[in-house]
This record gives structure tokens, C-alpha cells and sequence, in this order.
């Protein structure tokens, strides 16, 4: 583990929240602000199995975090992927949706050693409700234009076109995700790239586009 042996000191000051297991899915170190964004101390948690602490679950409700998990099983074949996980390895701290990135240090014969990057999504997963909450509120006074076809936005993929056409209806990212079989993280990407194109700044600018050119129509 010399590999990690060097790299795990580096951890303690960086300000991204991260923690380290091993092939074994036990907790190398846990940095501080691993600690403020999970709520457990590193002393409290080192050594023990990730998934009997986290107890994170997706964006269905389903358990995540267990034994050869979903995430541990992708870093050991190359896959780094963002995961939207609800963590409720705390009461107070439950409801709490972070976003794991996966990095790979080494492999043992257990398993890889991988070190997590965690981001909160709380001011995201609000500001996501806040246009949500608008859209219920505008959409149905919005007054589709005249003109322009769904053919008009060739610039943005049939998935992403798909993804426009549920915002324009008003549906959630959670439940977006559900209907095309995506992960929320997913979801976002999606809308990034669909409003970069379409040269607005929120869901609610491009479900308005969408209507005044006979999107939705």
C-alpha cells in the first residue's frame, strides 16, 4: 500500500470531504471535512466497513451502501461515474443527498482501495425545488408561441429533448429519472448541457422557451 500510504496524508487538508477504504471496504481515514459533511469522527468510524456506517440509498430508496457494492465494483473495473446517494448514516443527518465520486489508488487482492469524494447537493436539491415550484406555478399561464417545431432544436439530443420536453411538464428530477431509467446526476447532465445550447440559465427559461416556440404542443 505504499501507493496509498503517500497519498492519504494529502487528504487531511484538502477542503473536498473525502474518505478512503480498503479492499475490504474498511475505512482508511476520514478527512475533516468528511467529517462535517457525514457528522461521524474519523476515530470513531476507522477500520470499520463503510457500508455498516454511511447506509446511503439511491435515488429509488433502495439500500446502496453493502458488501461489493454497485460503486466499489465500477472503480475496480475503471468506472469514476458521479453517484447521487441519499445518506442516512445518522438520524440528524438523514435526508442529506451527497454526491460520491470514486477514485481508484491501488488494487489488492480483496479489492481496490478507493478514495471518495463527497459534494453536498443540498443548495443544488433546493434551488432544484425552487424552479420546480416555479414551474407549477408559470407553466400553466405560459402561452405557447407559433412558429417553430421540436425539429427547431436539432441541436440538442433525442435524450435531451426528452429530458426538455418532462421539465416542460413540470416533472421532477427525482421523477425524470425514474421515467428514463437515469440517475439523477444523470438527469442534471443533461439539463447542463440542454440549457447551455438552448443559451439560458435555468430549467424554468428553457421550459419557457420550449413553449413559446411549440415544443410541448
Amino acid at each position: 500500500m505504499k501507493e496509498t500510504d503517500s497519498i492519504l496524508p494529502l487528504l487531511r487538508d484538502l477542503p473536498i470531504a473525502s474518505f478512503a477504504v480498503d479492499g475490504r471496504q474498511r475505512i482508511l481515514y476520514l478527512n475533516k471535512a468528511a467529517e462535517n459533511a457525514t457528522g461521524f469522527a474519523q476515530r470513531n468510524v476507522i477500520g470499520r466497513r463503510c457500508f455498516e456506517v454511511f447506509r446511503c440509498r439511491d435515488s429509488f430508496g433502495h439500500l446502496f451502501c453493502k458488501l461489493r457494492c454497485e460503486l466499489q465494483r465500477g472503480a475496480g473495473k475503471g468506472k469514476n461515474a458521479p453517484l447521487d446517494l441519499n445518506f442516512t448514516g445518522r438520524r440528524k443527518w438523514g435526508g442529506r443527498w451527497l454526491e460520491i465520486t470514486p477514485m481508484v489508488l491501488e488494487k489488492e487482492k480483496d479489492g481496490p482501495v478507493i478514495v471518495h469524494f463527497i459534494n453536498d447537493l443540498r443548495q443544488l436539491k433546493a434551488l432544484e425545488k425552487f424552479h420546480e415550484k416555479l414551474l407549477c406555478l408559470i407553466l400553466p399561464m405560459a402561452r405557447q408561441g407559433q412558429g417553430k417545431s421540436s425539429s427547431d432544436f436539432s441541436p440538442l439530443t433525442s435524450r435531451e429533448l426528452e429530458v426538455l420536453k418532462l421539465v416542460v411538464s413540470g416533472v421532477k428530477t427525482g421523477e425524470i429519472a425514474e421515467r428514463l431509467y437515469i440517475s439523477p446526476h444523470t438527469v442534471r447532465r443533461h439539463l447542463h448541457s440542454l440549457l447551455t445550447k438552448l443559451g439560458v440559465k435555468s430549467r424554468l427559461d428553457a421550459a419557457l422557451v420550449a413553449l413559446r416556440n411549440g415544443l410541448a404542443r
